[in-house]
């Protein structure tokens, strides 16, 4: 019971800061400028939202980051109708493109860089793959 309070312990001095200083915690407390105190912070709250995310969270972000992958790949391939198929697919029918997150509904979303983020980046994946066919530089076009 002794060696259980004491990680018990441990573990809560840690997420405190008081014990086994964290590298971000350290240049977050001598950053010189903004910069590096918000890039500090950033690593911080990343670092937070990943640890207290939900598994059906974990699901969704790695369902947004292989399907920006799998539009890359497509990118690369020139598979210009391969392309559209899955952008229709994943957006008109609502599978992940406005299912999981809206612009003005979602307080949650707003308050969370992390989320933001893998949002943001999923949407710029979404973005160029669209202006990819607009652009009429695949080989198909």
């Amino acid at each position: 019971q002794l060696l259980a309070h004491t990680i018990r312990r441990a573990r809560q001095l840690r997420r405190r800061g008081l014990v086994f200083r964290d590298d971000a915690v350290l240049r977050q407390e001598q950053a010189a400028t903004y910069a590096q105190h918000d890039a500090a912070e950033r690593v911080l709250e990343s670092r937070e939202a990943a640890a207290s995310m939900s598994e059906a969270d974990r699901i969704f972000y790695e369902q947004l980051r292989q399907r920006a992958d799998n539009y890359t790949a497509l990118q690369a391939a020139g598979d210009e109708y391969g392309l559209m198929f899955h952008l229709r697919s994943e957006l008109m029918r609502k599978q992940v493109g406005g299912a999981g997150y809206t612009r003005d509904g979602s307080l949650w979303l707003r308050k969370h860089a992390f989320s933001r983020k893998r949002v943001e980046d999923y949407q710029a994946h979404v973005c160029a793959a669209l202006r990819y066919i607009g652009s009429g530089v695949s080989p198909s076009s």
